[in-house]
């Protein structure tokens, strides 16, 4: 199934003995394009607190009937996940495994690196320096960056929930082109620049177009090594 990242936003986050809390954002591991946590602002008898739950976790069907994301584990399983240890906030999120959950550490929710109402989309790009992982929510809007100019802002990247993998950046390119959004396979995109807010890619803007296909392999182009 596919969905954008808009979509989930906010909807209820279901543990198997009931909602723990909403999402609020993905981290998305550009090293070969998936979502490895959904971010859960966690309800009053979690304190509030900015879950990472990996998405190994979710169930193989991870949607109930009426959209709400299912976590294949309980509400006390949740309440026991390590904060993520790591006292300064230049390092990055990163190095703990994907393979667990955490809570984020509270400093980054309080300091103005994230806060309880925005969660870790305020988290500065200095915390991720040496890190493929991205906060989904903190890409919004960045630049398409073409080999002939700029075309267009990120507006959602959609994912294949069987196996979290992103499938395609939508570009929002009313200001350059007369179609209001273009679907960039992720394949396509070959680096994200943090400090500048764009993402890049060695196609053209007619080429941008044209990998609408999904077919679409541009003969004098490499595929981004990793990307699938």
């Amino acid at each position: 199934m596919i969905h954008d990242s808009t979509t989930l936003l906010g909807r209820p986050a279901i543990a198997t003995d009931g909602a723990f809390g909403y999402i609020t954002d993905y981290y998305l591991d550009s090293s070969y394009w998936k979502i490895c946590y959904i971010v859960v602002k966690t309800d009053a008898w979690f304190d509030g607190r900015l879950a990472l739950v990996a998405t190994h976790c979710f169930r193989p069907s991870p949607f109930d009937i009426a959209g709400r994301p299912l976590v294949n584990l309980t509400r006390d399983q949740i309440a026991r996940f390590a904060t993520a240890n790591h006292g300064n906030v230049s390092v990055p999120p990163s190095p703990f495994t994907i393979a667990t959950s955490h809570f984020l550490p509270s400093h980054w929710e309080s300091s103005g690196m994230g806060n309880r109402s925005h969660g870790p989309a305020l988290i500065s790009a200095c915390s991720f320096h040496h890190s493929d992982l991205h906060s989904v929510k903190s890409l919004i809007g960045f630049q398409l960056e073409t080999s002939n100019g700029s075309f267009g802002k990120l507006e959602a990247i959609r994912f294949e929930t069987d196996r979290w993998a992103a499938t395609d950046f939508l570009i929002d390119t009313r200001q350059w082109f007369r179609r209001s959004q273009v679907r960039l396979p992720a394949k396509f995109i070959e680096s994200i620049d943090r400090k500048r807010h764009t993402l890049h890619t060695k196609l053209s803007r007619a080429d941008v177009v044209e990998a609408q296909q999904s077919s679409y392999i541009p003969e004098t182009i490499p595929i981004r090594a990793g990307a699938y």
